[in-house]
């Protein structure tokens, strides 16, 4: 590919063509800013008077019972708070786990139902042909999905509201 040069330019006046333009010389009147006086301008003096806050006698309160009845209320009602908060959290964990690990069981796998399982022998009382939302569909859909087949909205709060409960019983029972 070739190289072009080109020619330097000392003055870009005469590279665009406007050599013989002259700009006329315009002379700006000066311009002086007025001197304005602003008058002085004083705050006046205003006197507040003195305010005294009038003295009030606050009748005592013993807290003392009221702090004994809530430490009462706390210490009954904790197992129970205790109770459904550990019960619940694990029951929404281990129930979807049981639910899959009971469709394994029963042949409802990854790769599909086993040779030979219940849900095998199950699947030929239909025919072959299972209906939408019976238990084997749903059995299916969970051992298709593995794990994450448990946890669905069904399993978790089912899960949470027997681990409640069993919590509850648990920390009343034996612990109290």
């Amino acid at each position: 590919m070739p190289v072009v040069q080109l020619p330097l330019i000392d003055n870009p006046s005469e590279a665009i063509g406007v050599s013989d333009i002259q700009v006329p010389n315009i002379e700006l009147p000066d311009f002086q800013i007025p001197n304005i006086e602003v008058p002085d301008f004083q705050i006046p003096n205003i006197e507040v008077p003195d305010f005294q806050i009038p003295n009030i006698e606050v009748p005592a309160i013993d807290f003392d019972p009221i702090a004994k009845a809530l430490i009462r209320i706390f210490i009954i009602v904790a197992p129970f708070v205790k109770g459904v908060i550990i019960g619940a959290i694990s029951g929404a964990i281990l129930l979807p786990i049981l639910v899959v690990l009971f469709a394994f069981l029963l042949g409802f796998t990854v790769v599909g139902i086993s040779l030979g399982s219940c849900g095998a022998c199950w699947m030929s009382g239909y025919g072959g042909f299972v209906s939408p939302g019976s238990i084997i569909s749903i059995m299916q859909s969970i051992g298709a999905k593995g794990l994450i087949g448990g946890f669905n909205r069904v399993t978790i709060g089912i899960g949470a509201i027997l681990g409640s409960f069993i919590g509850v019983y648990y920390n009343v029972l034996y612990e109290s």
